[in-house]
């Protein structure tokens, strides 16, 4: 594997065969509009059907632009790390958490 590169994302256009060009891409966020409908199941109860059109272009050198509008094999490099960085905002959340914890857990003791 490349240096830097975890999983490699490969992509075939339809009909390929052994003279379709490859090209190296970056997987592009999105490839369909959102689309919710809001409908109601046996008992009334509201869920959501998700769903989506294909989008007409897509980002340049993106793996959906190669496959799907240059009929090319697209290959991404992806890396595992999905972690973010530790930030102030999240240091602040976790505060807020903490303390409502507390909160709940002195009430929960106090109504024993």
């Amino acid at each position: 594997m490349p240096p830097g590169t975890a999983i490699l994302n490969v992509n075939f256009p339809m009909n390929v065969d052994t003279k379709t060009e490859i090209a190296l891409t970056e997987i592009g966020r999105r490839k369909y509009t959102d689309k919710v409908l809001v409908r109601k199941d046996p008992k009334g109860r509201a869920y959501y059907w998700l769903f989506g059109e294909r989008l007409s272009h897509f980002p340049p050198k993106s793996d959906a632009e190669a496959v799907l509008m240059q009929k090319k094999v697209s290959i991404s490099p992806m890396l595992l790390n999905v972690s973010g960085p530790v930030t102030e905002a999240l240091e602040q959340l976790r505060e807020r958490v903490s303390g409502k914890l507390g909160q709940k857990e002195g009430a929960r003791l106090r109504n024993k």
